[in-house]
């Protein structure tokens, strides 16, 4: 009988998109991890009947749902400063034009601008405070791009 490293239990519902698995929403059940890969998602009786859970870390998940961490497969992460001043121009519906007129720096261009002014540990600082928040947003993988320093 193998073993489980960790089984998460009790969660309110378990959200599954691997092959085999069955893609959906499953209530009533647990997972059964082994080896950092996800073994098992079915019913925790069935779970015990096929694993050995005798020294399995046991993880109570009530009230909880499990899910797949997000894949972010297009992410510029690494720019300097923020367009926050183009964005509550254009929410207040000012035109690019207007906005050159007053020297507000909008576009690709303020980006490249920004990144190329940014120290490199300015810009590996600003990218460790976006991958946390992405981290806690739920996001366990991302592709970055390049760009914005062309």
């Amino acid at each position: 009988m193998q073993m489980l490293d960790i089984l998460i239990e009790n969660a309110a519902q378990v959200v599954t998109c691997a092959a085999g698995l069955g893609v959906g929403l499953r209530t009533g059940e647990s997972v059964g991890i082994r080896g950092g890969k996800i073994a098992c998602v079915a019913p925790p009786e069935e779970i015990r009947g096929h694993y050995d859970t005798g020294v399995t870390t046991v993880i109570d998940a009530a009230g909880k749902v499990v899910a797949p961490g997000f894949v972010d497969c297009h992410t510029h992460l690494v720019f300097g400063g923020e367009r926050l001043e183009e964005y509550v121009a254009s929410l207040s519906g000012m035109s690019r034009e207007e906005m050159a007129s007053r020297g507000i720096p909008f576009g690709l261009a303020a980006s490249m601008a920004a990144t190329r002014g940014a120290s490199d540990e300015e810009l590996a600082a600003v990218c460790l405070r976006r991958l946390g928040g992405m981290l806690r947003a739920g996001t366990t993988t991302a592709e970055v791009k390049s760009g914005y320093g062309l």
